[in-house]
């Protein structure tokens, strides 16, 4: 705690002012491979006749960070309830995006 207690204003300012993370050792993508991917499931999603869920109705995460979060069970396989603590969601909202994102035989 006195670590954390000891980070100054200006720490704090220049960690806000560096932008999003990389999701690059959580996915093992690019920042642009991820992008180009997250348009591609957004299309699918919309040409899908009967799809799982609409892009437009955004979850807990959003289309963007589920992606994320499937990229990274896929990837490191931890259990749903550790990436539901990570992600800062419930272990039923990660089964969720596993199943909607790659069906039920995922």
């Amino acid at each position: 705690m006195a670590l954390l207690g000891s980070v100054t204003v200006r720490d704090r300012q220049c960690v806000a002012e560096a932008g999003p993370l990389s999701w690059n050792i959580t996915t093992g993508l690019e920042r642009d491979q991820l992008d180009g991917l997250v348009a591609r499931v957004h299309r699918v999603l919309l040409e899908d006749p009967d799809p799982p869920v609409m892009p437009g109705r955004m979850w807990a995460l959003g289309l963007y960070k589920s992606v994320v979060l499937v990229l990274f069970l896929l990837r490191q396989n931890p259990v749903q309830a550790a990436a539901a603590e990570l992600s800062g969601v419930s272990q039923a909202t990660v089964s969720r995006r596993w199943t909607a994102l790659l069906g039920a035989g995922g």
